[in-house]
């Protein structure tokens, strides 16, 4: 079994609307001017650099935006210019949600199971239903057709559909949630975090011991959800946990659990104020680590006094992503805005001097995705199969050679350099970004020639 790598392609609609609920980044860049070329390049870079690592690459591309049978369900038609100017002056959320290239963040798309640690030995991929955001809330039905073509010739991965998209169950993916595995024999426990408690769910999710409602920010994700999802995905009861985000953690801007968490194989790296009565729970994980898996899960806790959650939530560090190198040894993607700060390189330093495979951290630019309140570990879903299964997916969709010519001649000479949200009131505009993201989603579905 093998971890591989899903990226989703930044739209030609890429702009900052401020829509992402609880997301610092987001609301403070909110109506400045965005680059589009310049986003899908950097996230096009950042797939480039784990195809050369020797990671198993793959990309989703944009679904089209505007998203015009979602618009035309509110009543609007998007090719008319009057109904669209309409749309834009009195419904400016709802006009900038049409447009949105949120989906990008493919952590958010959904959380996957491997094979190895189910009760019927079938891999699953559960798309999250996104319904705390207006602008996410449209990708579900997207992201399950792609992820269904994607995986149509393997028969050891089922995709599942979303859950109903209900505020109850409101689920955001693979962002609130962490697999760790034993790398010698791939048996995996799964850590699932929540925002907020539903009333019915104490069996299953160990009961709090203090308050925890955030007073500024809601929460993105519901025990409820995240255990529904665990059932969906057929994991085993025994390899299943569910923590509670920390309120204070919430209030900071930490909307997702890969704001406050990294994990890979059998390391954590966490905040020490991501969840509630984290010891007891860090503990539990640890002990669950043990035996269901075998071996020790290794936990690096860093500290409020070494990097504050406010620096935490600026510099992204939490969101890093680390793989597993073809020599075995791991590499860690930094967002490169931790180089502005001391703190979180004394921490990096901290993190490589005492884990031992971590061979290598290389800083990433991600400026775009980072204003919008995306790190590397945002842009990517992390799935599980064999080498077998995963060259049975489509060749258009992986990362090569070829692809990423492709790719890099279309974001060069065809997305726009800058964008403003007026912009798009131009229907010209608006309809040379659906050539494009179609154009695209033809070459993505190419088999190997």
């Amino acid at each position: 079994m093998r971890e591989f790598n899903i990226d989703g392609l930044i739209g030609p609609t890429h702009h900052f609307g401020g829509l992402g609920v609880g997301n610092v980044a987001s609301e403070t860049n909110r109506n400045k001017i965005a680059h589009p070329k310049a986003a899908a390049l950097e996230g096009l870079s950042k797939m480039r650099k784990l195809h050369e690592l020797g990671i198993p690459q793959f990309y989703l591309p944009p679904p089209v935006r505007p998203n015009c049978r979602w618009m035309e369900a509110m009543g609007f038609r998007t090719n008319d210019p009057s109904d669209w100017r309409h749309c834009a002056s009195q419904f400016p959320s709802l006009f900038s949600s049409s447009l949105s290239s949120s989906f990008m963040w493919m952590a958010n798309a959904a959380t996957c199971s491997s094979s190895v640690d189910t009760i019927d030995g079938l891999g699953r991929i559960v798309i999250a239903n996104l319904a705390a955001s207006l602008h996410r809330g449209q990708e579900n039905l997207e992201r399950h057709a792609q992820l269904r073509r994607l995986f149509q010739h393997v028969s050891t991965i089922e995709v599942i559909e979303a859950l109903p998209s209900l505020v109850p169950l409101r689920d955001e993916g693979a962002a609130n949630g962490m697999r760790f595995w034993n790398p010698t024999n791939h048996q995996g426990i799964y850590v699932f975090a929540f925002g907020e408690r539903n009333s019915n769910t104490t069996q299953t999710a160990t009961p709090a011991k203090e308050s925890v409602h955030p007073h500024i920010y809601p929460s993105r994700q519901t025990s409820l959800a995240s255990q529904l999802v665990a059932r969906s995905l057929r994991i085993r009861d025994s390899r299943s946990l569910f923590v509670q985000q920390h309120p204070k953690a919430i209030d900071a801007g930490v909307f997702h659990n890969d704001v406050i968490a990294t994990s890979h194989e059998n390391f954590l790296l966490v905040h020490e104020s991501a969840y509630v009565d984290q010891c007891n729970q860090l503990d539990r994980i640890s002990e669950t680590f043990r035996s269901q898996c075998g071996g020790k899960l290794g936990i690096f806790v860093v500290t409020e006094e070494e990097l504050s959650l406010s620096e935490a939530v600026s510099t992204y560090l939490f969101n890093s992503q680390i793989v597993t190198r073809s020599d075995g040894s791991w590499c860690m993607l930094c967002p490169i805005e931790c180089l502005n700060s001391p703190a979180a390189v004394q921490v990096l330093r901290r993190v490589q001097h005492q884990e031992s495979r971590l061979g290598a951290i290389e800083f990433v630019p991600l400026k775009e995705s980072m204003a919008n309140g995306g790190g590397p570990a945002c842009l990517r879903l992390r799935a599980y199969a064999s080498d077998a299964d995963i060259e049975r997916i489509p060749f258009g969709a992986r990362i090569h050679d070829d692809s990423l010519a492709f790719l890099e001649r279309v974001i060069t000479s065809e997305y726009p350099d800058s964008v403003h949200l007026d912009d798009f009131l131009d229907l010209t505009m608006v309809n040379n970004g659906i050539r494009i993201s179609e154009a695209i989603a033809d070459y993505w579905q190419g088999e190997r020639p």
